[in-house]
């Protein structure tokens, strides 16, 4: 799974919550790919009380993941599923796949595979949501704050052999993963480094 999936990952999670209409799915399941031990499947299902997470990751990862400081009525609605996401995807018809700080971390090729992976489970209107840090083009952001992500790209860099993606690259790779998902586009969150890649299965 995700080289950054052994941690909780809580850097930033009410932005997701913030910069996406959640609300709008009603009574739906999300399914948290590679989600580690729920850092952001808990922020969400705190705020929205109709929707209910399933939190895919390896085992090692999984078994230090609990629902012990939720209330009940927040713990009841997220569950814990072993999975492997270069793996078809076992979670059927669930209306948003989230993946997030994930692909950060793996190259154009991984990041199709992981995508043709979902395809199976796919229901038609399902949306697939990619939350990755960005770098933003020079000049576009305050000094201090570029000075941030581009450090944060270098130390990614030296870890992985991978940049921080552009927004203009995500296009292509949903395309590469085959027919059927419709490339909603890219929302870059201002001020922060987050952006957040849409696609909706429209099927084959």
């Amino acid at each position: 799974m995700s080289g950054a999936a052994g941690n909780d990952r809580t850097r930033g999670t009410h932005l997701l919550a913030r910069n996406w209409d959640w609300a709008a799915l009603g009574d739906a399941i999300v399914v948290d790919v590679g989600g580690g031990i729920g850092a952001q499947s808990k922020t969400l299902a705190r705020t929205f009380p109709r929707l209910n997470f399933i939190i895919q990751d390896r085992p090692d990862t999984l078994c230090r993941a609990t629902v012990e400081d939720l209330p009940p009525d927040v713990g009841s609605r997220i569950h814990f599923l072993v999975h492997d996401m270069y793996t078809p995807q076992p979670q059927l018809n669930a209306a948003v796949y989230l993946i997030r700080r994930v692909m950060m971390d793996k190259s154009d090729a991984e990041c199709v595979k992981i995508l043709r992976c979902l395809r199976p489970a796919l229901k038609r209107g399902a949306h697939v949501l990619v939350q990755d840090p960005y770098l933003p083009k020079s000049g576009v952001s305050p000094v201090w704050q570029e000075r941030t992500l581009r450090n944060l790209d270098l130390q990614i860099l030296a870890l992985h052999p991978v940049n921080a993606r552009e927004p203009e690259a995500w296009p292509a790779i949903f395309e590469q993963a085959g027919p059927g998902f419709e490339f909603k586009g890219v929302k870059l969150v201002p001020n922060t480094d987050m952006s957040i890649a849409e696609a909706v299965w429209r099927g084959e």
